[in-house]
């Protein structure tokens, strides 16, 4: 008895002793790993900010149903003392066609979108996180809006795309709404991660009405510095499909260019014709294969924009990899550049400001 009371006590002794120096060890090496981890995060920046319900001041977006426009502006902002995503933002003209006026909200608690003079549920707008159909709300904005205050929201994907005239968007998350009214309210709304509400689907007495987003001006630079520009395309290879029946084998590319004002100057851009922007594919030897401005035609006429400090310009096409004879192109690899079309007399040269990004091509038999 007396030798494993011994024993124990050793144990007990050596366990006491060796406990700091684990912890430390343990310590140190959580520290590192978090370490590590902040500076993925610090360093690693997505294309564009994930928010899909954007609230950045003098930020814009303009609707049509191609008779009807109507734009939505973030006017203003409140500090709330709680952090930035706690600020009342000033939102004009959210709920046509069914009002016209200002809301108040905010992006509070995260992931979710609720009006500044409501309290919990009764002043949800939105809720972005969950599973597609894991649960519903019921959308309580503080002003009253008929057939659209009351209304059950569920989320049925966050993997759509959707093409206006604005551009492609993709990864979109789509919202049903069930409406209190039979003939009257909105059905559908699509959200772009880093753009906000791109299409609005409404029913009327007449028949359903789609609001598509027409244009947009997006004040975010987050991750960003300085004057630059980033292309992207939705995948890293392409697939010239010969599998019979063939009826076109060459595949579809979808491309985004990006070109963002991170500093403290005002971008002047002069174009000589209504083209914006243009997509070239060169194979990694230099050889060009296609252009992307071959198959449109454009306005003449000198036209003028600019590019204000911190703000955004988004340009998304879709079109099909193949060569001037309309013929695919060989499987390989390639580069895919996308540059602005204005000229000498913009703060921005033609060229060497533009993006690029490889791609692979493969034929499948």
């Amino acid at each position: 008895m007396t030798k494993r009371r011994y024993i124990l006590s050793l144990l007990v002794l050596i366990g006491t002793m060796l406990l700091p120096c684990l912890l430390a060890a343990q310590n140190e090496n959580g520290l590192k790993d978090s370490v590590s981890n902040a500076s993925r995060r610090r360093n690693t920046f997505p294309l564009m900010e994930l928010a899909h319900f954007p609230l950045n001041p003098g930020s814009e977006w303009t609707y049509t149903n191609g008779q009807k426009s109507y734009t939505v502006k973030v006017s203003s902002s409140s500090s709330s003392g709680m952090g930035r995503e706690a600020d009342c933002h000033q939102l004009e003209n959210y709920l046509f066609p069914f009002i016209e006026g200002v809301d108040k909200v905010r992006t509070f608690p995260p992931g979710e979108v609720t009006d500044c003079a409501g309290q919990g549920i009764n002043g949800l707008w939105y809720r972005f996180w969950g599973m597609e159909g894991s649960r519903s709300w019921i959308f309580s904005p503080n002003t009253l809006v008929p057939c659209v205050s009351g209304s059950r929201v569920t989320m049925v994907s966050s993997t759509d795309s959707v093409e206006t005239p604005a551009g492609l968007f993709d990864e979109c998350i789509h919202l049903v709404f069930y409406s209190t009214c039979r003939d009257n309210g909105i059905t559908d709304e699509y959200f772009a991660p880093g753009v906000g509400l791109v299409r609005r689907v409404v029913t009327t007495f007449a028949g359903p009405v789609v609001y598509d987003l027409a244009s947009a001006r997006l004040r975010c630079t987050k991750g960003r510095w300085g004057l630059g520009m980033e292309v992207s395309i939705n995948q890293p290879v392409y697939f010239n499909n010969w599998m019979p029946p063939v009826a076109d084998p060459s595949p579809q590319m979808k491309a985004r260019l990006l070109l963002y004002n991170a500093t403290k100057t005002v971008v002047a851009l002069e174009y000589p014709t209504s083209q914006r922007f243009d997509f070239v594919v060169y194979d990694l030897s230099g050889q060009e294969w296609m252009r992307w401005s071959d198959r449109m035609n454009f306005l003449q006429g000198i036209g003028r924009e600019t590019l204000d400090e911190g703000w955004i310009q988004i340009y998304s096409v879709v079109f099909t990899l193949a060569d001037r004879n309309r013929k695919p192109l060989p499987s390989g690899e390639y580069v895919l550049s996308g540059y602005l079309a204005c000229r000498k007399g913009s703060t921005l040269p033609l060229q060497p400001f533009a993006g690029s990004v490889r791609f692979q091509i493969k034929d499948v038999h």
